[in-house]
């Protein structure tokens, strides 16, 4: 998300509680536009702690998965917990919600509503995948589009970066430097999964270098502007 917010101070690898999110708001200085915070929650109550300690403007919940269930104790739950994010907005934020994840968009919310997914407010069509599996795509909203093609590997990026771009639009950044600023966006953290080219073979094989971190896809975090790795769309090849 800080590559769509010059300037911005921003959440570093898995600052995410109660002693990462302190730590990193206290990084905010007066030339400071944006303060992007990535918030885990291992339970109910955990995120309305958080959103306690920086009152958020703009959140965004990405989906609502079983990977932590055990955690929580149920989906309903989990629901439950992520909801504190957007329930902790002010009547002049804005809730940036999945609209394909039925779980998020009904969770209640003072402040105005600003959807992405293929059913959303801020959407995506004709994904394309080159042999890294990268995907090119066209970013929608209002009835503008705009070309975009990512660096990181997986159909499920384009759902992250339209997460990405609706919570950049609810901050006031436009369609177009949002697409440009998205096209150079680099993996955010060297414990997330990577891409690498194996010499022994013709095809991409993907390595990570902290399996423990992406043994699941889904990620039990929200931020005010969140990423997670949401079922995403399908591509063909180009």
């Amino acid at each position: 998300m800080r590559p769509l917010l010059p300037g911005a101070v921003a959440t570093s690898g898995n600052q995410n509680n109660e002693l990462g999110v302190p730590l990193t708001a206290v990084q905010l200085k007066a030339d400071n536009d944006f303060l992007v915070l990535e918030m885990g929650a291992r339970g109910v109550g955990h995120l309305s702690y958080l959103c306690d300690i920086a009152p958020p403007h703009v959140g965004t919940v990405l989906a609502v998965g079983s990977a932590h269930v055990g955690a929580f104790g149920s989906l309903e739950l989990t629901a439950a917990a992520k909801g504190e994010l957007p329930a902790a907005l002010p009547g002049d934020g804005v809730a940036v919600l999945n609209a394909d994840d039925p779980r998020v968009t009904a969770m209640p919310t003072p402040a105005r509503v600003l959807t992405f997914g293929v059913r959303g407010d801020v959407t995506w069509r004709d994904v394309c995948l080159d042999r890294l599996d990268r995907p090119s795509f066209s970013l929608g909203y209002a009835g503008m589009w705009q070309p975009v093609r990512l660096r990181q590997s997986g159909a499920h990026q384009v759902a992250n970066a339209c997460a990405a771009a609706a919570a950049a639009l609810a901050v006031g950044e436009q369609l177009p430097a949002i697409a440009h600023r998205l096209c150079a966006v680099q993996s955010p953290s060297p414990m997330r999964m990577r891409r690498q080219l194996d010499p022994r073979v013709t095809g991409p094989l993907t390595r990570s270098q902290d399996p423990v971190r992406s043994t699941s896809p889904v990620r039990n975090k929200d931020r005010f502007f969140r990423r997670r790795d949401p079922a995403g769309p399908s591509g063909s090849l180009c």
